[in-house]
């Protein structure tokens, strides 16, 4: 914002100035020459500052939590039917994820809990096979 500010007082003090200079441009074919090096002035005045600055005009990346819990509840959903699909119920399905700077959601980590009844090491298996996710499985209460 502040580079705005001084853009605007840059350009009214260069309009002002021209304006001085305008009056004192003699008549005639010389006074158009002046007053067309004047316009040339007050238009270079509009793009010099641009010139100069260091404004990214890219969009910020935003990070908010709904994006994240959205990425998460998508993998927690094909987890989850991946499991009843195979026969395992009452799963638990925790997963973090992130997006990174190539907009790929990437998966930190996963903790899928089971119940006693189901053996850890196949249902980690089943998840890597189907979803290509290693996902860290425990038992309820573990």
């Amino acid at each position: 914002m502040d580079f705005f500010k001084q853009w605007t007082i840059f350009v009214c003090m260069t309009v002002l100035m021209c304006v001085v200079f305008s009056f004192l441009t003699p008549k005639g074919s010389m006074g158009r020459f002046y007053k067309m090096i004047i316009s040339l002035f007050i238009f270079l005045s509009f793009l010099y500052p641009f010139s100069q600055s260091k404004i990214n005009f890219d969009l910020p990346e935003i990070e908010t939590a709904n994006t994240y819990s959205i990425n998460d509840e998508m993998i927690e959903s094909q987890i989850k039917t991946c499991l009843t699909e195979n026969s395992i119920i009452g799963a638990n399905v925790n997963c973090r994820s992130r997006i990174n700077s190539d907009n790929e959601i990437v998966v930190e980590k996963v903790v899928v809990s089971v119940s006693d009844d189901y053996d850890t090491a196949t249902v980690q298996k089943l998840i890597f096979e189907n979803l290509s996710i290693n996902a860290e499985v425990v038992h309820i209460g573990q």
